[in-house]
């Protein structure tokens, strides 16, 4: 079952998988991503807890390997779910490392480690991809996506297991929060609130 909205919207399926209905945008008609960010947030310190995000820009190009441009990483020595030390380099692209890009930094990862989806220890099997999925005629974004992957063991391949979209829905040129999806149920009201801030961070890296 699939429905529409006009305008500004963005159509929706709705999808069962293992007996979850999940509610998944329609990208039948959508552009490969060129650019997009991988987010890897991981429990080095193994106190159930994340303290650690790795932020992973890549480009896409046709025919070709997806290649890693720059990468960056955040810690929470303490615990207390803010980030300590930091490694950034111009994350927003503008030609040079910047107070601005390690404030930004900062905020993105003290959002991410609020979130649920992450690693004991090491660990890279759970991830979590943001990227433009849909622009406006004059190109400016008007959905950004989040794609939760999952790695089933040591070297396998990704899998995507859940998508959700953030997108501008009344035309006021900001991104409405995400509607609840209380059907899946790795996901919690603070993921949801979570997931929706780091769209809107995500479109300040201008990485798309």
């Amino acid at each position: 079952m699939s429905w529409f909205l006009t305008g500004c919207g963005v159509g929706i399926t709705y999808k069962e998988t293992r007996g979850i209905t999940m509610l998944v945008p329609d990208i039948s008609n959508e552009a490969i991503p060129m650019r997009y960010v991988k987010v890897i947030v991981q429990d080095r310190t193994e106190n159930d807890r994340a303290d650690t995000v790795k932020l992973y820009f890549f480009q896409r190009d046709p025919d070709l390997p997806d290649e890693l441009m720059h990468q960056a990483v955040a810690f929470d020595a303490t615990a207390d779910g803010a980030v300590d030390f930091q490694s950034t380099g111009d994350i927003d692209f503008n030609g040079a490392s910047t107070l601005r890009d390690r404030r930004l930094l900062k905020t993105f990862a003290n959002e991410a480690l609020k979130l649920s989806w992450f690693n004991r220890g090491e660990g890279a099997g759970r991830s979590l991809n943001f990227y433009v999925s849909r622009y406006d005629e004059l190109g400016t974004p008007r959905e950004v996506r989040s794609d939760f992957f999952q790695r089933s063991s040591s070297g396998g391949k990704d899998k995507l297991v859940y998508s959700s979209t953030a997108g501008d829905q009344d035309c006021d040129g900001g991104l409405d929060p995400l509607a609840p999806d209380d059907q899946f149920e790795l996901f919690d009201t603070v993921d949801q609130q979570t997931i929706h801030a780091l769209s809107k961070l995500y479109l300040r890296f201008n990485w798309h």
